[in-house]
């Protein structure tokens, strides 16, 4: 087994949600790149349990490049970057055990990365976004492309991940609850 190797900045970058619906268990990881890290997520599966969602941001694969990337026993589903700088990308690896849906959302704004998908868990349908913005200068152009996204869905369960660059000290005009 290899060492953990993620390079988070505090342990806020790691989330657990557990029992969300029903035994519905996700991990959200921003992951600034996954092309060296794939055997480290496997490792960390092994470590906190095989779990049913795994959304990921910074996974800085080009759009030729997802395809390449699977995690056993996962339906993988890639948003990556249309141009060649670095960072961007979101993904969603979801458990085979779960029927899963691309809602086809992805390519809202070329400046960010969201990728919307629903699952059936059991008798509930559950809609999962997971995004990716750039840059504190764009959260509001990014707040809208998330709103937008959860209008144009059914559903009432919606679970959101993602890294939002999002200065929560900073009085704006633009109210994010």
């Amino acid at each position: 087994m290899s060492k953990f190797e993620f390079d988070f900045d505090s342990v806020d970058d790691i989330f657990f949600v557990s029992e969300l619906v029903g035994s519905l268990e996700c991990l959200y990881v921003n992951a600034q790149s996954i092309r060296n890290k794939v055997e480290d997520l496997e490792d960390l599966l092994a470590t906190v349990g095989h779990k049913d969602v795994l959304a990921l941001t910074e996974t800085w694969l080009q759009s030729d490049q997802g395809r390449y990337f699977n995690l056993p026993g996962f339906t993988a589903i890639h948003n990556t970057r249309v141009d060649t700088s670095l960072g961007r990308g979101v993904a969603l690896y979801i458990n085979k055990k779960w029927s899963v849906q691309n809602l086809s959302f992805n390519a809202v704004d070329p400046r960010y990365n969201v990728l919307a998908v629903n699952i059936k868990c059991g008798n509930t349908t559950l809609n999962i976004i997971v995004g990716y913005n750039p840059s504190v200068n764009l959260v509001e152009g990014f707040l809208d492309v998330v709103e937008s996204i959860i209008g144009g869905i059914k559903g009432t369960r919606t679970l959101i991940f993602g890294d939002f660059n999002v200065d929560l000290f900073v009085k704006g005009d633009k109210q994010l609850m």
